[in-house]
């Protein structure tokens, strides 16, 4: 009786060591953004490179719902009468529409004249009010040229655009970038510590391999480069000189624990500010990077005067962040478009 008791006492105490060694147990996890600061739709004059700022044009446009919702059910006769109809409502207006339509009207932006509106459309899905049946709404959305004093329709020529820079080469400019790694643990010290730090243990860059290829139809091109580390000069704040400020979300994969991040990082996120990140974790040592300000840092890479072609240039950069503590390396690829604007007038007011 007494060994058997001793047996039981003795699994209680093991079950309850290894809860606790559970509980305390470390995770950890890594992710990768890589963001490329040249303008994704840019054109060449013959003394200057020009690029769009899409964010800025799109503000000429309103988008919003024109009509709707048409309403369809899918269902037996029952679960589809109107007497089962649901209330559903219209998605905010989507910010890709926006943006291609803004796009669209580059050339206008560039050369000047009548912006041109669009429309697309949006559905919204949900169960009757039974919960049965399928119903879906779906609404119209315009983006329409707002033609008031502060964003005229038709518009001046260039706006929108600005000069990059003046270059006589009508086929080349500058790529350039940063590339940052989020690391995040889970202890029981600290609930979430983060850091953006790119330093290995003997004080090494992390970021290595990194290299750029060209795509378009003349063929492929791949270029090597060596990146810069920039981290936040000690005791900047935003907008401050030194600072180092971005707005991160993961688009070059993750490796560990990824419910350690925040969820808004991870790949198809909205993003956090990466300062942000820091300075509400459990760790006040990283908050705006630190002391040294090596917990906000980046990795910049930049590849002058790239060979590009007229349409869609496909860039791919690729390469490897090498492990942090318990975290193997992590090799990851991104890519990134930049539409040269070819079929524009080429004749500029004085």
């Amino acid at each position: 009786m007494y060994s058997k008791l001793i047996m039981v006492l003795a699994t209680a105490i093991l079950f309850i060591l290894a809860s606790q060694t559970s509980a305390q147990k470390t995770n950890s996890a890594q992710s990768i953004m890589a963001a490329f600061t040249t303008d994704s739709t840019i054109t060449f004059t013959g003394t200057e490179i020009l690029g769009f700022d899409r964010n800025s044009a799109s503000g000429y446009f309103t988008n919003s719902v024109s009509s709707g919702p048409v309403i369809s059910c899918s269902g037996n006769a029952a679960n589809c009468d109107p007497s089962n109809q649901p209330s559903l409502f219209p998605p905010v207006p989507s910010e890709d529409a926006l943006m291609r339509t803004t796009r669209a009207n580059a050339c206008v932006f560039l050369e000047g004249g009548q912006l041109q509106a669009d429309s697309y459309t949006q559905s919204v899905s949900g169960d009757g009010l039974n919960g049965k049946g399928v119903w879906r709404f779906e609404w119209t959305y315009s983006i329409t040229p707002i033609d008031v004093d502060d964003f005229p329709n038709p518009v001046a020529a260039r706006t929108g655009w600005y000069v990059i820079s003046s270059e006589t080469d009508v086929q080349k400019a500058d790529i350039n970038g940063f590339i940052a790694a989020l690391s995040g643990i889970s202890s029981k010290q600290w609930a979430r510590k983060y850091s953006f730090s790119l330093l290995d243990q003997e004080g090494f860059n992390r970021v290595t391999d990194v290299v750029l290829t060209v795509s378009g139809t003349g063929g492929t091109t791949s270029y090597p480069t060596v990146t810069t580390l920039r981290s936040n000069h000690p005791g900047a704040l935003p907008g401050d000189t030194g600072a180092v400020d971005f707005l991160y979300v993961a688009n070059g994969g993750t490796t560990g624990n990824s419910w350690v991040l925040p969820a808004s990082t991870l790949p198809g996120g909205t993003g956090l500010e990466g300062r942000y990140i820091l300075n509400s974790d459990s760790f006040l040592g990283n908050d705006n990077g630190g002391s040294d300000g090596e917990a906000l840092s980046i990795a910049e890479f930049s590849f002058p005067q790239m060979q590009l072609e007229a349409g869609v240039n496909t860039l791919r950069l690729t390469g490897t962040v090498k492990g942090n503590g318990m975290l193997a390396s992590t090799a990851f690829t991104v890519t990134y478009n930049i539409d040269v604007l070819a079929n524009c007038k080429r004749e500029w007011p004085d």
